[in-house]
C-alpha cells in the first residue's frame, strides 16, 4: 500500500466497488443531454470527503479489482479545495474519539500524518458510497430524474432549525 502522506501528490486509485461507483458518478448519465453528476474524479473525491464527515460515514479502502484514477495534475489544479476539505474532515471527524483541542491540533499543528490521511480517505470512501446510493439511478433515467434526486439529496443537508443544539468547536476550550 502506498504511503498515505503522498495522497494528494501522487496518483490515487479507487478500486473495486469504489471504482465502479466513481465511474457511475462521473460518466454521462443521460446521453441526450451529455450531463454527468460530477465532472471529474477529483471533484467527486473532494465532495465525498465532506459528505462522509457530515453523514458520519466511513469506508475501508479496497486494493484490488477494477480501478479508476485521479492523476497528480488533477490534485495540483484543485489544491486549495483539497486542503480545505482535508481541514474540514480533521476538524469535524471522529468527534467521539478526539476532543475539540485534539481536533484543532490535528487540523492546524500537525496535519500531515499518516493517520490523518487514513481518516480522510475513510470518510471520503464513506461519502462516495452515500452519494452513489442517493444519486445514481440504477435503472437509468433522464436528466430531470437525476436533477430531482440531487435536489432531494441536497435538501437533506439543510441546516437544522435554530432550536437544535449545534456543537461550537471553540466554545469552552478552556475546559479541555
Amino acid at each position: 500500500m502506498a504511503n498515505k502522506v503522498d495522497m494528494f501528490i501522487t496518483q490515487y486509485r479507487f478500486y473495486g466497488d469504489y471504482a465502479r461507483m466513481a465511474d457511475d458518478l462521473t460518466n454521462k448519465i443521460d446521453l441526450k443531454s451529455g450531463a454527468t453528476i460530477f465532472s471529474t474524479n477529483v471533484d467527486l473525491f473532494i465532495v465525498s470527503s465532506i459528505v462522509g464527515v457530515i453523514k458520519g460515514e466511513k469506508g475501508k479502502p479496497q486494493t484490488s479489482g477494477k480501478d479508476s484514477s485521479i492523476f497528480p495534475d488533477a490534485f495540483r489544479t484543485h489544491w486549495t479545495q483539497l486542503k480545505n476539505a482535508f481541514t474540514f474532515v480533521l476538524l469535524n471527524g471522529n468527534t467521539n474519539t478526539y476532543n475539540k483541542v485534539e481536533r484543532l491540533n490535528k487540523a492546524f499543528r500537525n496535519p500531515e500524518t499518516e493517520q490523518n490521511y487514513i481518516e480522510f480517505e475513510e470518510y471520503m470512501l464513506g461519502g462516495l458510497v452515500d452519494i452513489h446510493e442517493h444519486l445514481f439511478l440504477k435503472d437509468g433515467g433522464m436528466f430531470l430524474d437525476y436533477l430531482a434526486a440531487i435536489t432531494q439529496y441536497t435538501s437533506s443537508f439543510e441546516k437544522p432549525s435554530d432550536s437544535a443544539e449545534e456543537e461550537d468547536i471553540f466554545a469552552d476550550l478552556d475546559d479541555e
